[in-house]
């Protein structure tokens, strides 16, 4: 008892790196390696969006570049408050793939078969989009299954 008592630190210290050591075993943490990056929903984008649209149920909001920043064009056209604009292009931009689920020959488990939301990226008007179509909440429900437009991935 008295070794305790006098050893109480060193002893905290011992189980500290011992739970440290537990830790970097299980997850496989080698100093110095980082984690890849997880692929992004959109990709890499290298030139600027000029125009994006977000798509639901009910509506269609599109946002176009002008020369003073953001314009709503519709449902109406007004001018945008061009932070709130860009922090909701940032996000969507910044939007990762959490899962794939591979080729899929019947979308409608997914909510995707005529799905009423998405979100099309511009590069250039004259350009066909990048778009990804959004269908129902996961089982879990804290994300959207999604796929990109021409292709029968799912994600």
């Amino acid at each position: 008892m008295d070794f305790l008592k006098k050893n109480k630190g060193l002893l905290i210290m011992a189980g500290i790196v011992i739970a440290l050591l537990i830790v970097v075993l299980k997850f496989n943490i080698k100093p110095g390696e980082q984690k890849p990056e997880p692929e992004k929903i959109f990709g890499v984008i290298k030139n600027p969006i000029v125009q994006f649209v977000y798509r639901n149920e009910a509506n269609v909001f599109q946002f176009t570049k002008s020369a003073d920043g953001w314009d709503i064009t519709s449902p109406v056209r007004w001018p945008a408050d061009t932070k709130a604009v860009e922090l909701l292009l940032y996000n969507t931009l910044r939007l990762e793939i959490q899962r794939e689920l591979n080729e899929q020959s019947n979308l409608e488990p997914y909510g995707l078969v005529d799905a009423h939301r998405g979100v099309m990226l511009y590069t250039n008007i004259s350009a066909p989009p990048l778009a990804v179509l959004i269908g129902d909440k996961t089982p879990v429900g804290t994300s959207y299954y999604f796929m990109r437009e021409n292709s029968s991935k799912v994600y």
